[in-house]
């Protein structure tokens, strides 16, 4: 065969894979078939129908030149809709032996034949039409263009409407197998009944349903499949349908019971219909057993019960909870589960480590003796104990023997015991109280199970973020315990006092809330700032001891405390630290840029370094030193507020002046124990002394001598031990020499004030390196303090002197046996966590 360009190729191409489906027709051109042995003719029949077109469809030609090239097309699989055909060819009845073959063999009916013959004679056409079955017969020579045009066209028509016919049947056909196969495969019952009520149709999904066969049910009454409370309703809703015409159920789904062969009742879902056959009329019901529905939704409703449990768990574990609210507010989660609402009771236990022990950690619904009774469970003990000890679920519907823990009027209950365990380390068990009787399952394990474990997850969380915050505290009281103590040390270095340290710092707290800090920012200015002189450790001792004014070379030397201290302090990413950097560099910095080390001006200058500032120098200027008198607070602002744009921020100078009321109640609280009175005694003590008043000195015969064994390890406090028993032997010797009581009575007005200053220093000192028995050692200085007083007021008050003298000894020798035994236990446990 060829094509228009008289090549051979159509049959290569018209593969299998290239066949059309049905539904592919209408998308491809017409395949029309000339098979002649005259090349004339295929060049002039697709000059004719090139432009053929049917049905939006063009048309398209495919050449054979003989009857055998023909066969071997046509038993391709192909779809040639028409085909133009020579009788006379290799042989003389080519053409009509191809018919035969194309109708017989092939069985192909489709194709639309219409001979062509150029010798009519050898093939009259009535013989032709009658012995084969062609479409159409005609002679060459007549077949103008037009007929031509006009013979394909009605052609093609026949074998569309011939396809479309075929579809059509195969469909029907199709359609009534599906339907047949549906009926009797579903799982649904069908079932027909005409209007008196018996059987005429039964399917196998009836037989699965209602456990009977269709051969038992054919012509049998419906009313053994309905329940007994039903039947008297059916037949009456029957009987109305039929009399009125007007179904109450047709077109509506209903949910009843059926009754098995076995008797057994069960749910179905009912759909009814009516139609009428050959005047009669016919009621057809589908029916579904829906048990397994039911049970669906219960386990779909426990599912998603159990869903919104875990989600609700997992939703708190984001929220910033301590560990016992997070149990608490589970507790109330878990009994939002129906089967637990009714009781509404329930705890959650911890393991206590070591041992094994449980806890109970929160509560719901006890009463208080229920609560304290059962706040601790040994492993074993009770069912949660048990539960405890097997790591099993335990369950019981009512209170039994097990219980071994009974308040009283506890009332009757089941509940469940649900071991927490994280890869298989047991944290703890869960308490649920269910109604009495309550009948256990499956599916409520799983859910508690499920719940159990989420749990576990979120108490290991709680934990973890417990140890790591304690964690945190504890490196964060070690990094302030580390500032606080080099404050120390360079106080101790200096002649200022502990309350300087204090005061200062709480100063320039209240200044940064007052300029709007906020309170992590004030607390870390609070902590950094007791910092600002740490540098003075490294300013020789000569110069910091130094009673008179420094020189020039000397004062250049003490400002570099400023560097040494931001040494010290520098390269730590610790925000307290950081920031006692900045403030130890920047202290001494002046808003005129007159200041040291760096001469920084305005807001170069730190915020926290000009807070500092101000505070250190108002504290400097109303706190009494050695070598100077007190500045009122007065003389003190007047100073600070003349500095204002020199020395000081003026911003923060008028920001001081709002805070000043909150200054004073700071100062105030935390004063320094006037030391010019007792300096101004002890002086005149011992001049007292050197004009023969008091004949005893520190190296003749004591009450008391000091012996370095007494030595805690702190300088300042050992130092301040010694004045005390210098003080206590001058006392002994006023007293026992019956010196003048106006000397006795001032030895015990200075003693009592110094010890009140020693007490003082040894109090600031625990306060700030966070000693954690300093409120028991408070209470230690209180008891002295007033059992000191009952004997000045004794001794001072108007008693014999042979009493005085009494007194006088028991308050000596109280002070003495007081003070060693202080010292050696209470004094010397601080040294010892100073150096721990």
């Amino acid at each position: 065969m060829v094509d228009s360009d008289h090549r051979v190729q159509f049959a290569a191409e018209q593969t299998a894979e290239q066949t059309p489906e049905v539904g592919d027709r209408e998308q491809l051109p017409w395949q029309l078939l000339i098979v002649d042995d005259d090349t004339d003719i295929h060049h002039i029949t697709r000059a004719v129908l090139k432009r053929l077109a049917l049905d939006g469809r063009r048309l398209h030609c495919i050449s054979a030149f003989s009857a055998a090239e023909a066969e071997q097309l046509l038993r391709q699989p192909n779809d040639i809709a028409v085909m133009l055909l020579d009788v006379v060819m290799e042989t003389e009845h080519a053409g009509l032996e191809l018919v035969h073959l194309i109708r017989t063999k092939l069985n192909n009916h489709f194709v639309r034949i219409i001979l062509r013959t150029g010798q009519p004679g050898q093939a009259p056409e009535k013989e032709v039409i009658a012995r084969y079955d062609i479409n159409d017969y005609k002679e060459k020579t007549e077949l103008t263009a037009t007929k031509l045009l006009s013979t394909v066209t009605t052609a093609l028509r026949g074998y569309r409407d011939l396809r479309l016919l075929e579809a059509r049947t195969q469909a029907l056909s199709a359609s009534e197998e599906r339907y047949h196969s549906l009926v009797q495969s579903t799982s649904d019952a069908i079932i027909t009944v005409d209007q008196t009520g018996l059987v005429v149709f039964w399917n196998h999904g009836a037989q699965s349903c209602f456990g009977y066969q269709a051969s038992e049910m054919m012509g049998r009454p419906v009313l053994c499949i309905i329940p007994d409370p039903y039947r008297e309703r059916h037949e009456q809703a029957l009987q109305r349908l039929i009399r009125t015409g007007q179904p109450r159920l047709f077109g509506r789904v209903v949910e009843l019971e059926g009754v098995h062969r076995d008797g057994h009742l069960f749910p179905i879902e009912v759909s009814l219909s009516s139609w009428t056959a050959q005047g009669q009329r016919y009621f057809s019901a589908i029916i579904r057993d829906i048990a397994e529905r039911r049970q669906a939704m219960l386990e779909i409703e426990r599912a998603y019960h159990a869903r919104i449990l875990i989600s609700a768990l997992l939703e708190t574990a984001l929220e910033p909870l301590t560990l016992q609210r997070q149990l608490e507010v589970s507790l109330d989660i878990l009994h939002s589960l129906p089967w637990l609402s009714g009781q509404s009771m329930g705890a959650i236990f911890l393991v206590e480590h070591p041992g094994k022990t449980l806890h109970m950690a929160a509560q719901r619904g006890f009463s208080a003796q229920h609560a304290t009774l059962c706040q601790t469970i040994h492993f074993g003990e009770c069912l949660c104990g048990q539960a405890a000890a097997t790591g099993r679920i335990l369950f019981t519907k009512q209170v039994d023997q097990r219980h071994t823990k009974r308040p009283d009027g506890m009332r009757p209950h089941g509940h469940y015991c649900v071991p927490v365990s994280l890869q298989q380390r047991l944290l703890g068990v869960v308490n649920l109280y269910v109604e009495p009787n309550h009948v256990a399952n499956q599916e409520e394990e799983m859910v508690l199970t499920l719940a159990a474990n989420t749990l576990a997850g979120i108490i290991e969380r709680r934990m973890v973020e417990g140890r790591l915050q304690q964690t945190h505290d504890d490196l964060r009281k070690t990094r302030l315990e580390i500032i606080h103590r080099l404050g120390m040390a360079a106080e101790y270095r200096d002649n200022e006092t502990g309350m300087h340290i204090i005061r200062m710092s709480q100063y320039a707290a209240l200044l940064g809330r007052q300029v709007g800090l906020d309170e992590q920012q004030c607390e870390i200015l609070l902590n950094a700032s007791p910092m600002h002189d740490v540098g003075k450790i490294g300013i020789p001792d000569r110069l910091l001891l130094k009673p008179g004014r420094l020189s020039r070379q000397e004062f250049e030397i003490m400002k570099s405390h400023t560097l040494i201290g931001s040494h010290m302090l520098f390269g730590h990413d610790d925000e307290p630290l950081r920031t006692a950097y900045l403030i130890a560099l920047t202290h001494h910095e002046k808003w005129d840029g007159s200041g040291y080390p760096n001469g920084l001006s305005g807001d170069s200058i730190p915020l926290e370094g000009r807070i500092c500032a101000v505070a250190d120098v108002f504290d400097a200027l109303t706190s009494e030193r050695p070598y100077k008198k007190a500045w009122s607070v007065e003389q003190a602002m007047a100073e600070i507020e003349r500095c204002a744009g020199s020395h000081f921020d003026p911003e923060l100078v008028r920001c001081w002046r709002a805070i000043l009321p909150g200054v004073l109640e700071i100062r105030k609280n935390h004063s320094d124990v006037a030391l010019s009175h007792i300096v101004d005694v002890m002086d005149r003590l011992d001049t007292a002394d050197a004009n023969g008043l008091a004949v005893l000195s520190m190296d003749q015969v004591p009450l008391a001598n000091w012996n370095n064994a007494y030595d805690i390890g702190v300088a300042t406090i050992d130092q301040e031990h010694r004045v005390l028993v210098h003080w206590i032997n001058r006392l002994n010797h006023a007293i026992r020499s019956d010196q003048h009581a106006l000397m006795t009575d001032e030895i015990l007005v200075v003693l009592k004030r110094y010890i009140e200053v020693h007490f003082n220093h040894e109090e600031v000192l625990m306060e700030r390196c966070r000693y954690p028995d300093l409120d028991t050692h408070r209470a230690q200085h209180v008891l002295f303090t007033q059992q000191v007083d009952g004997y000045i007021e004794q001794l001072l008050g108007d008693v014999p002197s042979s009493h005085r003298s009494r007194i006088a000894l028991e308050l000596l020798h109280f002070l003495m046996g007081w003070l060693f035994n202080h010292i050696s236990k209470s004094d010397r446990a601080i040294a010892l966590f100073l150096k721990g």
